[in-house]
């Protein structure tokens, strides 16, 4: 029977584990941990934790089926699945009321439920909380800690985080490095929402054939793709460009040149979303993508296109700047060709 309810959580079929589970009373079979468990876990792939919950208020009627740390891992993972912190917290507690011990796997779908529903800072906390009880974060910890902080206005924390998972026992994997460069995309264009970065026309820009030869180098990145910062636009200055995009670069380099790490579309296409206005780097992704033989899908392209929506916005944002210039218009006139 524990076999039979095992096979049912590859498609969410609850119906017959209850019908396996009528069976079972009906034969005079006790069911043990382990089937419960099992159902439970069918209940919460079907984003049933209700029903998932009820079993779970009915092992503890029984004297010798104490819940263990699977039990309730399993619900907060279902609250974790259908995004309900607040539920997942209160199965949560009433674990460690019951005297059950959490594990790495538990504060990993506590974390991940924070993530779903934005709570970065209260998955800071659960994450302090597990160093403080000794459990050592693993690589879908880190991941799913990455990822809420990804929400901030800045990038700093999830790269903060990833820069200690580097240092620990767990090795980034694609999905850190997603997470990361996602974190960079998002920060990237708030940035670019807020005020104008310019690349100062005395700096040495950047072209497509540099940041193709970038992929191919193990060297850190060139000074040159760190470029100064203006509030207001200038004349003869050209680009838009964030040192977050400069990061989130970096990052996917060190991923092509890893023995153990390969770029996927989602990887390529959130470094996409990163650059901003950057049009060249944009192309220059893009051919990467056709190198690696990797297709392109509607994020990628998606994010292309928002791109050359965004120069297109500040080519509007240049011809109103040529109309208040009265007296430089030539010089307006000028900036506006070489963009």
């Amino acid at each position: 029977f524990n076999s039979a309810i095992g096979s049912c959580d590859r498609t969410g079929n609850y119906n017959a584990v209850f019908k396996l589970l009528q069976k079972m009373e009906e034969m005079g079979i006790d069911p043990d941990r382990i089937t419960y468990n099992g159902a439970m876990t069918v209940c919460a792939l079907a984003n049933r934790v209700d029903l998932a919950m009820n079993l779970l208020a009915k092992m503890k009627q029984i004297p010798y089926l104490k819940p263990d740390v699977i039990s309730y891992s399993t619900l907060i993972s279902g609250c974790e699945k259908a995004g309900n912190l607040k539920k997942a917290v209160e199965i949560f507690e009433d674990m460690k009321s019951f005297g059950v011990q959490p594990n790495v796997y538990t504060y990993s779908s506590l974390i991940s439920a924070c993530e779903k529903c934005g709570e970065y800072l209260i998955a800071d906390r659960i994450f302090d909380q597990m160093k403080v009880e000794n459990i050592e974060p693993n690589v879908i910890t880190y991941n799913a800690l990455i990822a809420a902080n990804a929400k901030r206005p800045d990038y700093d924390r999830s790269l903060e985080i990833f820069e200690e998972m580097e240092a620990s026992e767990c090795r980034p994997d694609i999905i850190s490095y997603s997470a990361v460069i996602s974190a960079c995309s998002l920060s990237a264009a708030e940035e670019e929402d807020a005020t104008c970065r310019v690349f100062p026309e005395d700096d040495c820009p950047v072209t497509s054939a540099d940041i193709d030869s970038l992929f191919l180098s193990k060297e850190p990145i060139s000074a040159k793709f760190i470029v100064r910062e203006s509030n207001e636009i200038e004349a003869g200055s050209f680009f838009i460009h964030h040192k977050k995009t400069t990061k989130a670069i970096e990052l996917l380099r060190r991923i092509i040149v890893s023995p153990d790490l390969k770029p996927n579309c989602i990887t390529i296409s959130t470094c996409i979303n990163a650059c901003g206005s950057r049009l060249d780097v944009v192309d220059a992704l893009l051919r990467l993508m056709k190198r690696l033989k990797i297709k392109p899908d509607i994020l990628s392209l998606g994010s292309a296109v928002n791109a050359a929506d965004k120069v297109r916005k500040f080519a509007q944002d240049l011809i109103y700047l040529i109309r208040i210039q009265a007296g430089n218009y030539k010089k307006a006139t000028e900036y506006f060709e070489k963009v």
